[in-house]
């Protein structure tokens, strides 16, 4: 099963820019013939929520490629301005 990581954005966010964000992030961190997709999986009153979807290779490397995506999502996001001071929180999980 591919592994999939949440990234909620407050309402103001680009979400557009964030799901490119995300899939050029991804396609850093592991190969990109991994990288499945983002996709918009829900919009609400607090913001929108995407889901990041990469192949892992061996199932043991899961937990720590979880941890390395969330990692770099926020630092790239941060970056970027996706998750400015005194917006709506951007989310990992």
């Amino acid at each position: 099963a591919p592994l999939a990581v949440n990234i909620h954005v407050g309402r103001q966010a680009d979400v557009e820019k964030a799901r490119q964000l995300a899939l050029a992030t991804a396609a850093e961190v592991v190969d990109k013939s991994a990288v499945l997709g983002c996709l918009l999986s829900k919009i609400d009153g607090s913001g929108a929520l995407l889901e990041l979807r990469v192949r892992i290779g061996k199932i043991s490397e899961r937990d720590a490629l979880h941890s390395k995506l969330v990692s770099a999502l926020a630092r790239r996001f941060s970056a970027e301005g996706l998750d400015a001071p005194g917006a709506e929180g951007t989310s990992f999980a």
